[in-house]
């Protein structure tokens, strides 16, 4: 999963870096929708952004936050309340 997320921030020119100092500026240092520094090592341990987290990621790179979203598991689908459909048109 850190290599999803490593070319993601990649394909928008960033890093883990740029984006945590991009999300203290814009939203201040103890807003919810800042990215830690730490995202990497939070992700090797398994642990998933906040649905916050992600939509400033998306804001932040430019990227679809559902591609954001599949890129940590989540079936952007699914949250939206729409049944899942296993490729059946």
């Amino acid at each position: 999963m850190v290599e999803e997320v490593r070319a993601l921030l990649a394909e928008s020119g960033r890093t883990v870096h740029r984006v945590s100092l991009d999300s203290r500026a814009r939203y201040g240092p103890s807003n919810p929708y800042v990215i830690p520094h730490h995202l990497y090592a939070d992700v090797r341990r398994g642990e998933i952004p906040h649905l916050r987290q992600i939509v400033a990621l998306s804001h932040l790179t430019g990227i679809c936050v559902t591609r954001w979203l599949s890129v940590f598991g989540c079936d952007p689908a699914r949250l939206a309340g729409r049944p899942h459909r296993d490729g059946a048109e």
